[in-house]
This record gives structure tokens, sequence and C-alpha cells, in this order.
């Protein structure tokens, strides 16, 4: 068994690293470890989820790969809100694909570790939802036909746009306010499957076969 961790961004990567990928991957003998990302210490107390800055990221992110030298590391964050100083946003570029991998790579060399790759998710979690919307009817059958029509509007569900208004998962609250990303968010990702997600949306896909090689190459 070879280990992968996953540096999160938050409760909601870390949901899904443990209710689907573990799953998804134990049976090709990987096994997938989720460390939330930590924010702050007061008094003693440690605070997780979300990111202020690079520099807070890149020096706990660094000491994770260090701590896990022999294994793999790679990191689940949201694309959509990524704070401004991440390194490779300067890139102009409409292409989205080719925007985010730039980001990644520009993350990876910062860090420098060689047992690290970057992963963002293109353009958050909730994008990958949107790969069967008659899932949406486990939280509230009223948004299926709205979900249904938001995603005919894209080619694919990573191509869903970037935006305080338009971003995945402020299309679903539109719909849905009382939706939970760790709650209603995980159960529709379970019914949906990670093998229909790997179908609809390529870099996440991609990220997935990373995961396999590396696990297997240990």
């Amino acid at each position: 068994m070879r280990n992968v961790y996953i540096y999160c961004e938050g409760a909601t990567e870390e949901a899904f690293v443990n209710n689907l990928l573990q799953d998804y991957f134990i049976a090709t003998e990987v096994c997938v470890s989720p460390i939330v990302c930590r924010t702050s210490t007061k008094r003693g107390k440690k605070f997780t989820g979300g990111v202020s800055s690079f520099e807070s990221f890149k020096s706990e992110l660094t000491r994770v790969c260090k701590e896990h030298a022999r294994e793999s590391v790679t990191m689940m964050f949201d694309y959509y809100a990524l704070p401004e100083d991440f390194p490779g946003q300067e890139l102009v570029e409409k292409d989205v694909y080719k925007k985010v991998k730039h980001i990644e790579r520009q993350i990876e060399q910062a860090i420098g570790m060689r047992n690290f790759r970057a992963y963002l998710s293109v353009h958050e979690f909730e994008a990958l939802l949107f790969s069967s919307p008659d899932s949406f009817s486990l939280a509230e059958k009223s948004m299926v036909p709205l979900i249904k029509k938001i995603k005919d509007d894209f080619s694919n569900p990573e191509f869903i746009n970037n935006s305080a208004k338009t971003a995945p998962s402020k299309r679903i609250y539109a719909c849905y306010p009382r939706y939970s990303k760790t709650r209603d968010g995980i159960i529709i990702a379970k019914d949906i499957g990670i093998q229909r997600m790997l179908a609809e949306c390529k870099h996440f896909k991609e990220w997935i076969e990373w995961i396999l090689d590396s696990g297997r190459r240990g």
C-alpha cells in the first residue's frame, strides 16, 4: 500500500477525500490521506480551513512535504478566489486549463519539493457536482432543472465560470440557499461517483491519474 497525502483547503475537500477518494483508490493499493490547511494558532488552539496568503500556504505545505519526503504530496484547493499573491496569476490567458496549469507549475516551482504536485479545482469543488444534475434531487428536487440548464450552457462542468456571482457554488446557492458544502455537497458527490466526474471533468481526471501513478511508483 502506497501513501499519497492531499493538503486540503478546508472541511469540504477533507470530506471529499475521506468519503469518495479513499474508497476509489483502495482497490488500487493507493491510500490517500487528507491534511487540512492550518490558518492560525491562537492560545495553543489550531484553526484550520482556507488560506489567507501564499507565504503561510508555502510554509506549511513545505513542512508537510518534508515530513513525508518518501511519499507523494498533492493539494486540493479552489482556483476560484485564490489569494492574489499566489504565483502565476499574472498570465493573461483565455483558456482556463492553460491558465490553471501555469499557476500549478509556478506553485510547484515555489515549493521546490520533488514529491509535490499542485492541483487546483477548476473553478472550484462544486464544479464536479454539475457532472450529474439529477443527483441534486437528493438535496432538493426542484433544483434539478435549474442545474441542468446551467450545465447545458457550458461544454463541461469545469468551464462554469469564476466570479462572486457565477462560480459553481454561487450558482448552487442561488438555486438552493440552504445548500451545505460539507453535507449536501458530499451526499451529491457520492451519488454521482468518481467515474462520472472523470468522464466530465478533464483537469480533475488528469489529477486522479497522477495520484494513481504516483501511488503505484511510491
